[in-house]
């Protein structure tokens, strides 16, 4: 949430809108990556990870979002969730944590009357986003938790360089094992030279992530001595047709895969056994940001709406043009409007900013820059 880093931790980081030479997942080589990266929300849409070089696709001039910013987690404890990330992932902070601050404006874009915020975020060496933590107090919250399958949840994907030493080392710092057996799995061919090795966890607050290993390693701007060397974000869907539908309201390219099974590693990691699976991947023209959404069937599914207090709730903040168009394009794809009073609001140095969900309540920070002189 970017204003709300504006009042309490200074000036934010970058809006990504140019590919840098990163890695990062692509859409090229789009039947490659089913077998050899991101395993469960990312190899299984095909996509490849690889150096971002490859040319996106320009802007228009019509279209609303234009870049992305971070991908935000509510937390219970920000200090512990910065700790966590630090001690797993040797993810450094952006900004310090200052006090929790009660900001009547940021309580009317949040809709959390009487409400205290803080927050900080963490670099994602390789990746063109931030994972931001942001707590609630003094208001009532309620933890929640969702499973891969289910609509509204979330995934990080975390490639690290060493996956074995990542997973000893996030074990350690609290992380919860998912994937079923409890061991890192292989995906690939016995004698495929394109593979990797990859297994799920919750972080103190329940989220997911995958954390897996490419091999060979790809290239990527992190590091020398990172162990995160890039990342992606993955939204589940009930429907990916009509979230795709959704997201082209607001100019994203989104390519929508046919259904198919997924193999039983690919299955065993996410702990989705027996689930058909459907995935889009929308991206931002003209950057190479972009969303990857899966939609399951065939196996049990519960809907999961967190609210922005609630430990546990994931959102992603995006960069658009001009936030009266954007309002058009919410009100066309008939998004629900949270922030108090159905409108954006104006702060700080941004021209405005509001929340909304999309189709399976996945809440959505919209944000537009006040123009420099």
């Amino acid at each position: 949430m970017v204003p709300f880093e504006m009042f309490l931790l200074g000036p934010v980081r970058r809006i990504t809108r140019r590919p840098e030479r990163v890695t990062q997942i692509t859409e090229d080589n789009l039947v490659n990556f089913h077998r050899a990266a991101l395993s469960i929300l990312l190899a299984l849409a095909g996509a490849s990870i690889a150096s971002a070089q490859n040319a996106a696709p320009a802007a228009t001039s019509s279209q609303v979002v234009i870049g992305g910013h971070n991908f935000i987690h509510a937390v219970a404890d920000v200090q512990k969730s910065s700790q966590f990330y630090r001690d797993a992932f040797g993810l450094e902070l952006e900004r310090e944590i200052r006090p929790a601050a009660a900001v009547p404006v940021l309580q009317q874009l949040a809709n959390t009357p009487g409400a205290k915020f803080r927050a900080t975020s963490v670099k994602l060496p390789g990746a063109n986003f931030s994972l931001e933590f942001t707590e609630f107090s003094d208001i009532e919250r309620k933890v929640g938790q969702s499973n891969m399958q289910d609509p509204g949840s979330s995934m990080l994907a975390l490639i690290v360089r060493d996956v074995d030493a990542t997973l000893a080392k996030a074990v350690k710092a609290g992380a919860k094992i998912v994937t079923t057996g409890g061991k890192i799995l292989r995906q690939g061919a016995p004698d495929a030279p394109n593979y990797n090795r990859a297994i799920f966890l919750r972080d103190l607050d329940g989220f997911l992530i995958e954390m897996l290993q490419l091999y060979p390693q790809p290239p990527s701007k992190a590091p020398a001595d990172s162990a995160v060397l890039g990342g992606g974000i993955g939204i589940t869907v009930s429907d990916v047709e009509r979230t795709a539908a959704f997201w082209r309201q607001f100019g994203l390219e989104v390519k929508v895969g046919e259904a198919a099974p997924g193999n039983a590693t690919t299955m065993a990691l996410s702990a989705t056994q027996n689930a058909t699976f459907r995935i889009g991947n929308a991206r931002i023209p003209g950057t190479d940001f972009q969303l990857l959404l899966a939609e399951f069937t065939g196996i049990a599914r519960k809907p999961y709406q967190g609210r922005l207090q609630d430990p546990g709730t994931p959102a992603v903040s995006l960069a658009v043009r001009d936030l009266d168009a954007a309002m058009q394009a919410v009100k066309a794809a008939g998004a629900r409007v949270v922030t108090t009073g159905g409108a954006p609001v104006h702060m700080g140095p941004t021209g405005g900013n509001v929340f909304i969900r999309d189709p399976d309540g996945f809440l959505v920070e919209l944000i537009q820059e006040a123009t420099r002189p």
